[in-house]
């Protein structure tokens, strides 16, 4: 990932800090602005892979950048795939924004940062283990990421286990009622909390069972890809708690 320049519109200092964090870990090279026009003079600048811009910021806001990037700006500009980040809940359709992050978090924006960047690579090769021995989880790139900080990897983990049963359970249902495009959602979702934590299996099973449920194909095989995951997940839950006493 070392060979994309990212651009960054952000006027929030903690977010810029997660945001600088997480293209340093990739080994990203980034420029950070803080304003529309100061989106628009980078562009005039310099060349960029990818924009990522906060839904609010002091001159306008992501969707008018957006649209003014697509409708007024020549090819291949017009073209510049865009991550919307915001703190509250925004659908990125008909906007001309590839996705919005929303709350800003280093999980989901991992994921949309590949999704967009790299769609054939299910897992970063420089940061997940091909072998982790007898360890169903690699925490390798969360532990770069934290970068020596044991209490935010101990959160991250504390939330996978809080959090992950509660959104599996929901895949089964949305399954269960065939509401393929709440599923699409949740496994996109649930994809980047396995990308994080490491587990190569289960990040390629939620994808095909994103893919499944947004293209509607292979509808019959989803219950089986779920249970897989849920046992899986089940065990790796058990492995974290034994490995740190949670």
């Amino acid at each position: 990932m070392s060979n994309y320049k990212i651009l960054v519109a952000n006027p929030e200092p903690e977010t810029s800090g997660m945001l600088s964090k997480l293209l340093e870990t990739f080994e990203m090279e980034y420029k950070l602005v803080e304003s529309g026009l100061e989106v628009f003079n980078a562009l005039s600048e310099d060349v960029f892979d990818l924009l990522i811009t906060h839904m609010e910021l002091p001159d306008t806001n992501g969707k008018e950048v957006a649209s003014r990037i697509r409708n007024e700006l020549g090819a291949p500009l017009n073209q510049l795939p865009i991550i919307g980040i915001s703190e509250t809940e925004i659908s990125p359709n008909g906007s001309g924004i590839n996705a919005i992050v929303s709350p800003p978090n280093p999980v989901d924006l991992e994921n949309e940062i590949y999704d967009i960047l790299e769609p054939e690579e299910l897992e970063q090769p420089k940061k997940m283990s091909e072998s982790i021995g007898a360890k169903l989880y690699d925490l390798t790139f969360l532990n770069d990421y934290a970068d020596g900080d044991e209490v935010f990897v101990r959160e991250m983990i504390t939330m996978f286990l809080t959090d992950t049963p509660e959104m599996l359970d929901l895949l089964v249902k949305y399954n269960k009622e065939e509401n393929w495009e709440q599923l699409k959602e949740k496994a996109h979702k649930i994809k980047s909390q396995m990308s994080f934590m490491g587990l190569k299996f289960c990040h390629e099973q939620t994808d095909k069972i994103e893919q499944a449920a947004a293209n509607k194909t292979y509808l019959g095989e989803i219950t089986q890809m779920i249970e897989s995951v849920n046992t899986y997940c089940s065990k790796v839950f058990s492995q974290l708690k034994n490995d740190y006493g949670l």
